[in-house]
Protein backbone atom coordinates (compact mmCIF):
# COMPACT_ATOMS: atom_id res chain seq x y z
CA UNK A 1 0.00 0.00 0.00
CA UNK A 2 2.79 1.95 1.12
CA UNK A 3 4.67 2.00 -2.44
CA UNK A 4 1.42 2.59 -4.21
CA UNK A 5 1.46 6.39 -2.47
CA UNK A 6 4.92 6.73 -3.22
CA UNK A 7 4.66 6.30 -7.15
CA UNK A 8 1.52 8.31 -6.85
CA UNK A 9 3.57 11.30 -5.27
CA UNK A 10 6.58 10.73 -7.56
CA UNK A 11 5.02 10.06 -10.72
CA UNK A 12 3.67 13.28 -11.90
CA UNK A 13 7.78 15.10 -11.16
CA UNK A 14 9.32 12.34 -13.69
CA UNK A 15 10.55 13.15 -17.04
CA UNK A 16 12.84 11.87 -19.43
CA UNK A 17 14.91 8.75 -18.75
CA UNK A 18 14.62 7.57 -15.58
CA UNK A 19 17.05 5.68 -12.86
CA UNK A 20 15.20 4.24 -10.06
CA UNK A 21 17.88 3.41 -7.20
CA UNK A 22 16.43 0.48 -4.71
CA UNK A 23 13.82 -0.42 -6.98
CA UNK A 24 12.57 -3.61 -5.66
CA UNK A 25 10.38 -5.15 -7.47
CA UNK A 26 11.00 -2.56 -10.29
CA UNK A 27 7.00 -1.17 -10.11
CA UNK A 28 8.05 2.27 -10.39
CA UNK A 29 10.13 1.39 -13.64
CA UNK A 30 7.04 -0.67 -15.15
CA UNK A 31 4.47 2.11 -14.53
CA UNK A 32 6.51 4.95 -16.13
CA UNK A 33 7.70 2.82 -18.90
CA UNK A 34 11.05 4.29 -19.84
CA UNK A 35 13.77 3.99 -17.45
CA UNK A 36 16.25 1.57 -15.49
CA UNK A 37 15.70 0.12 -11.86
CA UNK A 38 18.72 -1.05 -10.07
CA UNK A 39 18.91 -2.59 -6.48
CA UNK A 40 22.88 -2.31 -5.92
CA UNK A 41 25.69 0.04 -6.92
CA UNK A 42 27.25 -2.59 -9.13
CA UNK A 43 24.20 -2.77 -11.30
CA UNK A 44 24.81 1.24 -12.20
CA UNK A 45 24.49 1.85 -16.07
CA UNK A 46 26.80 3.76 -18.30
CA UNK A 47 24.48 6.38 -19.59
CA UNK A 48 22.71 9.43 -19.08
CA UNK A 49 19.18 9.63 -16.93
CA UNK A 50 16.86 13.34 -16.38
CA UNK A 51 15.43 11.73 -13.79
CA UNK A 52 16.82 9.88 -10.68
CA UNK A 53 14.56 8.27 -7.84
CA UNK A 54 15.07 6.73 -4.19
CA UNK A 55 11.68 5.42 -3.51
CA UNK A 56 11.53 5.00 0.39
CA UNK A 57 15.46 3.54 -0.37
CA UNK A 58 17.95 6.34 0.86
CA UNK A 59 17.75 6.05 4.45
CA UNK A 60 18.49 2.05 3.75
CA UNK A 61 21.96 2.92 2.26
CA UNK A 62 25.66 3.20 4.13
CA UNK A 63 26.99 6.61 4.42
CA UNK A 64 29.54 4.65 1.82
CA UNK A 65 27.03 3.29 -0.93
CA UNK A 66 25.22 6.99 -0.35
CA UNK A 67 28.24 8.66 -1.15
CA UNK A 68 29.31 6.77 -3.90
CA UNK A 69 25.73 6.97 -5.69
CA UNK A 70 25.81 10.52 -4.98
CA UNK A 71 29.03 11.08 -6.76
CA UNK A 72 27.63 8.95 -9.79
CA UNK A 73 24.87 10.87 -10.11
CA UNK A 74 26.84 13.87 -10.37
CA UNK A 75 28.54 12.88 -13.27
CA UNK A 76 25.38 10.88 -15.09
CA UNK A 77 22.61 12.97 -14.60
CA UNK A 78 21.25 15.23 -17.96
CA UNK A 79 22.58 18.97 -17.16
CA UNK A 80 18.30 19.86 -16.52
CA UNK A 81 17.76 16.55 -14.90
CA UNK A 82 16.05 16.09 -10.78
CA UNK A 83 16.87 13.45 -8.30
CA UNK A 84 13.36 12.42 -6.40
CA UNK A 85 13.64 11.17 -3.05
CA UNK A 86 10.59 9.91 -0.53
CA UNK A 87 11.39 8.71 3.08
CA UNK A 88 10.57 9.24 6.18
CA UNK A 89 10.27 12.58 7.53
CA UNK A 90 13.34 11.75 10.53
CA UNK A 91 14.21 7.87 10.18
CA UNK A 92 17.48 7.27 11.05
CA UNK A 93 18.83 10.49 11.30
CA UNK A 94 17.65 11.74 7.95
CA UNK A 95 16.12 14.89 8.67
CA UNK A 96 15.20 17.77 5.95
CA UNK A 97 17.94 19.51 6.94
CA UNK A 98 20.54 16.80 7.16
CA UNK A 99 19.02 15.50 3.52
CA UNK A 100 19.31 18.93 1.92
CA UNK A 101 22.84 19.86 3.34
CA UNK A 102 23.88 15.90 2.36
CA UNK A 103 22.68 16.75 -1.39
CA UNK A 104 24.25 20.22 -1.83
CA UNK A 105 27.35 18.55 -1.09
CA UNK A 106 27.77 16.83 -4.13
CA UNK A 107 26.08 20.38 -6.06
CA UNK A 108 22.20 19.49 -5.81
CA UNK A 109 19.94 22.17 -4.82
CA UNK A 110 16.33 21.06 -2.86
CA UNK A 111 13.81 23.08 -5.35
CA UNK A 112 10.79 21.46 -3.20
CA UNK A 113 9.62 19.78 -0.64
CA UNK A 114 6.06 18.32 0.53
CA UNK A 115 4.83 16.39 3.01
CA UNK A 116 2.44 13.33 2.39
CA UNK A 117 1.08 10.55 4.07
CA UNK A 118 1.31 11.41 7.44
CA UNK A 119 5.21 10.77 8.31
CA UNK A 120 6.71 10.56 4.48
CA UNK A 121 8.16 13.27 2.50
CA UNK A 122 9.02 14.05 -1.13
CA UNK A 123 12.21 15.69 -1.75
CA UNK A 124 12.99 17.26 -5.07
CA UNK A 125 16.96 18.40 -6.15
CA UNK A 126 18.04 20.18 -9.10
CA UNK A 127 21.92 21.00 -9.93
CA UNK A 128 23.28 23.96 -8.40
CA UNK A 129 23.86 26.79 -10.93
Amino acid sequence: MFQFIRIKQVMPHIRGRLLDIGCGNNRLVNKYNNGVGINSYSELPNSEFDTVTFIASLNYLSEIDTDSYLDWIRDSLSDDGSIIVTCRRIWKGLSKEYIAVLFSLYGFHLTFYRRFFPFNALYIFKRQI
